[in-house]
């Protein structure tokens, strides 16, 4: 059974599951920013990029990433490990995601 906390969560994310641009939902809409594309797009690759180098070496690796909303991690980590298993309780993330980075 789902705790307040949960169901809160839950709710709140399903509302901006249902905000869509033309492609779909998007790791700006993940992060709740919709203006300034290209400057917000720039800031995440950077983030991404130090985040995942703080890893150790992913060669051979297969990963599970929790919580892995629409991406905006799984591509860098696609390609660093053997195989990026994820999972998210926004199965519409989870498929946007999918949609955007595919299987490996």
């Amino acid at each position: 059974m789902a705790t307040p906390a949960r169901k809160a969560m839950k709710q709140y994310w399903d509302k901006w599951a249902e905000y869509k641009t033309e492609s779909g939902t998007s790791f700006e809409m993940m992060l709740l920013e919709t203006s300034g594309y290209d400057y917000t797009k720039r800031l995440s690759d950077l983030d991404v990029k130090e985040m995942v180098s703080l890893l150790p070496d992913l060669q051979g690796v297969d990963l599970l990433e929790l919580g892995a909303g629409v991406g905006r991690f799984t591509g860098e980590l696609a390609s660093r490990a053997k195989t990026v298993h994820i999972t998210d309780f926004m199965q519409k993330f989870v498929d946007n995601n999918m949609a955007a980075n595919g299987p490996k």
